[in-house]
């Protein structure tokens, strides 16, 4: 995988935003996505567009996936959680992607978007190792993405990647999570690596 991320919102019917890997970004297929040119929209081969429902955004998952929302937190429905995980082989070692979204963070936590995001870094390197960390902002949203190394759990040290991505104008905090131990890693980065530089958010949620 490319150590080198970098991130750009491009306007089709919402807010789109593409975390690019490996130079994604210069390729013509992204080139024409600028151009509003709507093939953006056809997933890729192997994957299917998801709609949270509650709110306008929509992610890419796994064809074999399901793409579920959990049970409302204390925080009642200000803050939504949902999960990817296969409907087949459920087991300790299958992958699963996690998605948290905070509307009003502020208002809803008392913390602001930042300082959660701060927080959030802060517990990753008490946990492991950060092996890099990207930031980015672009028009309304602001973004960070951290891959580090978690050694507390397991013998075998577990990578993490987490995107958390900021909306000034809402205030809504959305945080992917992915973990897998290192030896798997590889394998279901290929899988990962689609549905997080593939986000779906509207620019008024």
């Amino acid at each position: 995988m490319a150590r080198s991320l970098s991130l750009r919102i491009l306007s089709l019917a919402g807010v789109l935003i593409t975390l690019g890997v490996a130079g994604l970004l210069s390729s013509p297929w992204v080139q024409a996505q600028e151009r509003g040119i709507s093939r953006y929209d056809v997933p890729p081969p192997g994957f299917e567009w998801h709609s949270c429902d509650v709110i306008e955004c929509s992610f890419l998952v796994p064809e074999g996936w399901a793409f579920q929302r959990l049970q409302d937190s204390k925080l009642g429905g200000t803050v939504l959680q949902y999960r990817m995980v296969p409907k087949m082989d459920i087991g300790k070692t299958s992958p699963v992607v996690r998605i948290n979204i905070i509307q009003k963070t502020k208002f809803t936590t008392g913390l602001s978007a930042q300082r959660h995001i701060d927080l959030f870094v802060r517990q990753l390197d008490r946990e492991g190792k950060i092996l890099d960390l990207w930031k980015n902002k672009s028009k309304l949203l602001q973004s960070t993405a951290v891959m580090s190394l978690n050694y507390s759990r397991l013998q075998q040290p577990v990578k993490k990647f987490n995107l958390l991505v900021h909306n000034d104008r809402t205030d809504t905090l959305y945080v992917l999570s992915f973990e897998s131990k290192t030896d798997d890693w590889d394998k279901n980065w290929q899988m990962i690596e689609q549905i997080v530089t593939r986000l779906r958010l509207a620019e008024n949620v």
